[in-house]
C-alpha cells in the first residue's frame, strides 16, 4: 500500500502551549521520520510550499519563513531541516478543502494522510499522522489491519511495522484462514508484543507465567500464558544471515478468543521469551494460528 503524506500549514499550526524547545523537538522528530522514509517507495511526502511559509510556528508568532530567514530564532539546524523537507517532498498546490477531499480517497493499494505536530479537530483521526516515527507506525498498522490483503502481504508488511519482532516466514501458510477475520486483532496483539513486552518484562519482579497474565490484562489482550508442557512442537528454525540456523522455543503465547466481528474464533501468537539481558533483544514469533 502506498501512503501519500501531505505537509502544509495545518501540519505546523502552533497549539498555544509549546515552547520553542518543544517545537524544535517536534521538528527533529519530523526530520527523523523523513530521513527514515525518504528512500522508501511506499511512503510519498507532498508539501504545499506557498501555504507553508506563512504558517505561524513559534509562540511569539514567528512564521516558517521567519525561521528560514533568521535561524537564530530557534536553532541554526532548523533551516537545514526545512531545506531537506523541500528537497524530499513533492510539491503540490492544494487548498485545505481540496486536501480534505483527497484524504477521503483510499483502497487496499492507496491511503492518504495529513502530517501534523498535534491532532486537529477538522480532520478524521485516521487521516492524521503525528509527525514522528511512532505516529507513522500507528498509521501504517491501522491500515494493515483494515486492508490485510493476503497472508503473504500481511507478513511482509508486518516486518516493516513491528521491528522488534522476527516473524517466521512459514506463517504465510498458518494465518491464511485468519487473515480476513482477525487482521485488526492480530495487528493490536503484535503491536503490544512489539512495543511493550520487552520493557514490561525488564521491569517485572514477578515469575514469568504470572507476568504473562498481567501483560495481557494491562494491554487489553484476551490472554497470555505458557503451554505448560515441554514439546518439540514449539521449536521453530530461524535463519539469521551468516549465523546460520537458530532454533527458537516458542511456547509463550498471546490468546485471541474472538475475531474482528466478535465471533468466537480462537487464534494464538506463539513466541520465544526474549533475552532481555542482551542489548537490543528481539522477539521470535514462531507460529500464528490455531492451538499448537
Amino acid at each position: 500500500m502506498i501512503a501519500s503524506l501531505y505537509i502544509g500549514s495545518k501540519t505546523f499550526i502552533h497549539n498555544g502551549i509549546d515552547t520553542n524547545p518543544d517545537v524544535f523537538k517536534k521538528l527533529l522528530e519530523l526530520n527523523g521520520l523523513i530521513q527514515k522514509l525518504k528512500n522508501t517507495s511506499d511512503n510519498i511526502f507532498y508539501v504545499n510550499v506557498n501555504d507553508l511559509l506563512t504558517t505561524r510556528l513559534l509562540q511569539d508568532g514567528a512564521t516558517i519563513n521567519d525561521i528560514i530567514s533568521d535561524s537564530r530564532k530557534i536553532n541554526r539546524d532548523v533551516s537545514t531541516i526545512f531545506l531537506l523537507l523541500f528537497e524530499v517532498c513533492k510539491p503540490v498546490n492544494l487548498n485545505f478543502k481540496d486536501l480534505l477531499d483527497y484524504l477521503t480517497l483510499e483502497d487496499e493499494d492507496n491511503c492518504n494522510a495529513l502530517v501534523v505536530f498535534n491532532q486537529i479537530d477538522d480532520v478524521p483521526q485516521s487521516k492524521q499522522v503525528i509527525s514522528n516515527i511512532m505516529g507513522w507506525l500507528q498509521f501504517r498498522r491501522y491500515y494493515l489491519g483494515k486492508y490485510p490483503k493476503t497472508a503473504d502481504y500481511f507478513i511482509a508488511e508486518a516486518g516493516k511495522y513491528f521491528e522488534k519482532l522476527i516473524i517466521h516466514p512459514d506463517n504465510t501458510r498458518y494465518i491464511k484462514e485468519f487473515i480476513q477475520s482477525h487482521s485488526r486483532k492480530l495487528v493490536n496483539s503484535l503491536a503490544a508484543l512489539n512495543d511493550h513486552f520487552i520493557n514490561d518484562l525488564k521491569r517485572s519482579q514477578k515469575a514469568y507465567p504470572e507476568f504473562l497474565n498481567d501483560f495481557a490484562i494491562n494491554h487489553g489482550i484476551d490472554g497470555a500464558s505458557l503451554e505448560g508442557k515441554k514439546s518439540d512442537k514449539f521449536n521453530f528454525v530461524f535463519y539469521e544471515g551468516t549465523d546460520g540456523e537458530f532454533i527458537a522455543y516458542c511456547e509463550s503465547h498471546l490468546k485471541i478468543y474472538k475475531d474482528d466481528y466478535n465471533r468466537r474464533m480462537h487464534c494464538r501468537i506463539y513466541f520465544k521469551k526474549p533475552a532481555v539481558e542482551k542489548k537490543d533483544p528481539l522477539i521470535y514469533v514462531g507460529f500464528i494460528g490455531k492451538h499448537l
